[in-house]
């Protein structure tokens, strides 16, 4: 028994240490340059800690949520890359670009002068019925994104919301409803600004767990249980 609870507060212990450094990690994602790799270094220590922790309370699905979550993360950044790099070959690889005034067109007819005027009108067609579709696309791939946001905050609230439950820090499920109001408030800035501070929480709550998992209630209620007939039976011995 004793060993059992010793490498279950091992695993504890580290789950704090790479939950608290991975967390603080993923916030320094927002430095430039480096933030890339500090991110993805931090999330691979979240993990790690959110399965140590999965294996001790003995739910997998806390580890799972957190893993469908980091994948839909991915999914999502995945998603802006390519379209952002469709763009890009797009608009300079293929000529569709801004719309550019072409010398032919504009000796053709584009430029109209009077008899009647002085001045020269020059009508240059900035092909705005052109743009149309690509802004279409963008929104459509803006609203993808932030569907795939929010399914991860919601995966994300989950597992939080069970540590919290097996390990009573109250702190997880805070940041995990902070997370979520953030994921969904992304088409306005204020949102990502509550994820970070979602994302502090986090931190905080993970260099805030205990060292070994709380007793539960029934093994408590057999120890109370216990003495109960001891007594009764000194009591009997006594009058005897």
């Amino acid at each position: 028994m004793d060993v059992g609870g010793s490498s279950g507060g091992s695993k504890l212990a580290q789950a704090k240490t790479y939950g608290g450094v991975g967390s603080i990690l993923v916030i320094l994602s927002i430095v430039p340059y480096a933030g890339l790799i500090l991110g993805i270094v931090g999330l691979v220590l979240v993990l790690i800690a959110v399965k140590y922790i999965s294996d001790e309370v003995g739910d997998p699905g806390v580890f799972n949520n957190m893993l469908y979550s980091v994948l839909a993360g991915v999914i999502g950044i995945a998603i802006v890359t390519i379209f952002g790099f469709g763009m890009m070959f797009s608009m300079f690889g293929l000529g569709m670009g801004p719309p550019q005034i072409d010398i032919d067109d504009v000796a053709s007819g584009i430029v109209e002068a009077t008899e009647t005027e002085t001045a020269i009108t020059i009508d240059i067609d900035l092909g705005f019925e052109s743009l149309l579709p690509v802004l279409l696309t963008v929104f459509a791939v803006l609203l993808v994104v932030w569907i795939v946001l929010v399914v991860s905050a919601l995966f994300l609230k989950r597992s939080l919301d069970s540590i919290a439950k097996h390990l009573g820090v109250g702190l997880f499920s805070t940041a995990a409803i902070l997370y979520l109001i953030g994921a969904v408030l992304t088409v306005v800035m204020v949102g990502f600004i509550l994820i970070l501070i979602a994302w502090i929480l986090i931190a905080v709550a993970f260099f805030s767990l205990p060292d070994k998992p709380p007793s539960s209630p029934s093994s408590s209620g057999s120890g109370e249980g216990s003495p109960g007939p001891t007594s009764s039976s000194g009591g009997g011995g006594s009058a005897i």
